[in-house]
């Protein structure tokens, strides 16, 4: 597989992970905002209505019961007025709970049953005031089982008002702890994802660069050990570049080993050549052989001087083979680095969606404190209704005590004081009752903010995550780079080495040249030997020149190691 399919995919993979990890994330916290907001705007409200109610016709009760014991006295004659203000509260708490979405059949229940629980009361306390304690007593017993009746359906409205909170509370419990869950199997896959993308990298492409890279490193600042090889073997653009550039020192190996062998070979003959210009300068006698022999040994060096042409025509083309294959391992390098690039676009991207997400925490982490702070305000009424209840308890003890003072007048009176201490303590057990339910309700909206601070931690350790894998990336694209640089110094030694090759080209070809000039001289020399003399000397001069380019050729050739 090509490195940018495998960089795609890898790439694919972590941007699939976060796009369900983002949208399972924005779905719960969308789904979470709306059972909060239902929460906060339809249960909270209800029960805090339910429980206005109940106070309202507590007040109610308390004030008729108190306008019945002092019979209207001056000073105590507000009892009406007083209890028509709570009767009227009620009524709008009645009209505020069907708006907030109450059962009309509850709603109306207890509207009938107010309207006659008030009546009877108002009954009640008119018997006491104007005809006295035994007509008041009748109407007491007549008002206790409206007073049971309506308590009974408030009752019923408040245990509607308590299964709606606590299944809200419930809802959005159950909704956190799921999203919780679904955002850390995500996150751990995209952990998982990318640290097995880095291996992947590493592996396959930083890897074998680094092989590559030390092999032509040995070679370049070595003594030319071109029996050094990359032993990569891949079906990727690395592995391509390892195979050509392993026959590339093949060929130039070859090439080496054959310029030195011609080399010793063209030496020598260079010197025998030398000595027989030598011989023939001294023994004129000798003259005609060893003209045949120069022009012999001139043929000779004017084939092998022919044959180097070739060879280092040969060299020329591979040299020229190699910069090709630099200038593709150079564009490979640039393609990597291009899609090293793409991803930390990608990684830059996920970054700002992930601060995007701890935003969207944030809102909801505040809508759940302002809930916290609804059950604050429940508590503080929970409160208040206990306070009435033990007010009420002591003006009980109060009415009684008077009644005792009073005789057999006043035992009416205590009856009444009796029922009133009845209520508080029912007030009382109600109160601890929500109270209770309170207490359970701060707990579970505590709880809920802690959930939402491990969100907010996960979020962070995400967060942290992505930052490092920006860094691996980054790291990556410097590895890339280097690879790039490595191969323009590949290609400027190739353009070094045809340089080299031209100078040597044209040496041969002025050797060529000289080689042709022995011939025509040994062969003029057959016709003078006055000429002979002279041109002998000019060949041995010649000889010795060529003997001294051939050890300096065969010096730089030893350089390299075959």
């Amino acid at each position: 597989m090509k490195i940018s399919a495998k960089f795609i995919s890898l790439m694919l993979g972590i941007t699939i992970y976060t796009g369900i990890l983002m949208f399972l994330i924005l779905t719960g916290l969308n789904h979470i905002m709306n059972v909060t907001r239902t929460h906060q705007q339809i249960n909270s409200p209800t029960m805090i209505q339910s429980l206005s109610l109940q106070k309202d016709i507590i007040q109610i009760q308390q004030w008729l019961t108190d306008i019945s014991a002092t019979r209207a006295e001056p000073g105590f004659d507000d009892g009406f007025d007083e209890a028509a203000v709570y009767y009227d509260s009620a009524k709008n708490r009645l009209e505020v709970l069907k708006g907030l979405g109450i059962e009309k059949e509850i709603l109306e229940s207890i509207s009938e049953n107010l309207d006659e629980y008030y009546q009877m009361g108002i009954d009640m306390a008119n018997a006491y005031i104007k005809e006295g304690t035994d007509a008041g007593n009748t109407y007491m017993e007549k008002f206790d089982p409206y007073a049971v009746k309506m308590e009974e359906s408030v009752k019923v409205l408040l245990d509607e008002a308590d299964k709606n909170f606590n299944n809200g509370n419930a809802l959005i419990i159950r909704n956190t702890k799921n999203l919780y869950i679904k955002s850390m199997i995500l996150f751990i896959l995209i952990i998982l994802t990318s640290i097995f993308s880095v291996i992947i990298i590493i592996r396959t492409v930083l890897h074998r660069i680094n092989l590559v890279t030390n092999t032509l490193k040995d070679i370049s600042e070595g003594e030319g050990d071109l029996t050094q090889r990359v032993t990569v073997k891949s079906k990727d653009e690395i592995g391509s570049l390892s195979v050509y550039f392993n026959n590339f020192a093949d060929t130039v190996k070859s090439i080496v080993t054959s310029v030195r062998n011609l080399s010793l070979q063209a030496s020598a003959a260079a010197d025998e050549l030398s000595v027989s210009s030598r011989q023939s300068a001294t023994a004129a006698e000798e003259v005609a052989e060893v003209i045949n022999a120069i022009a012999k040994d001139a043929t000779d060096q004017a084939v092998f001087t022919e044959n180097g042409s070739e060879k280092l025509l040969i060299l020329g083309r591979l040299i020229e083979n190699n910069k090709r294959q630099a200038q593709a391992a150079a564009e490979a390098s640039s393609k990597v680095d291009v899609l090293v690039e793409e991803g930390l676009k990608v990684i830059d991207n996920l970054a700002i969606k992930t601060k995007e997400h701890s935003h969207a925490t944030e809102s909801v982490y505040e809508n759940i404190l302002k809930t916290n702070e609804s059950v604050r305000k429940i508590s503080e009424a929970s409160n208040l209704i206990a306070s009435i209840a033990e007010e009420t308890n002591l003006l009980a003890l109060n009415a009684a005590i008077e009644a005792a003072r009073a005789g057999e007048a006043g035992r009416g009176f205590n009856v009444v004081a009796e029922e009133i201490r009845k209520l508080a303590e029912e007030s009382a057990v109600t109160t601890k009752v929500i109270t209770d339910m309170v207490s359970s309700l701060q707990n579970d909206s505590g709880n809920s903010v802690d959930t939402m601070e491990e969100v907010k931690a996960v979020l962070a350790e995400q967060a942290r995550n992505v930052s490092d894998t920006e860094s691996n990336y980054r790291d990556i694209a410097v590895a890339a780079r280097t690879s790039f640089q490595s191969a323009d110094v590949m290609k400027a030694e190739s353009n070094q080495m045809e340089e080299m090759k031209n100078e040597i080209l044209d040496t041969i070809k002025k050797l060529s040249s000289l080689a042709e000039g022995n011939a025509a001289s040994t062969q003029e020399a057959s016709a003078s030997m006055e000429e002979q003399t002279a041109m002998i000397e000019e060949i041995a001069n010649l000889s010795l020149d060529l003997s001294r380019l051939f050890n300096e050729l065969r010096i730089s050739i030893e350089k390299f190691k075959v």
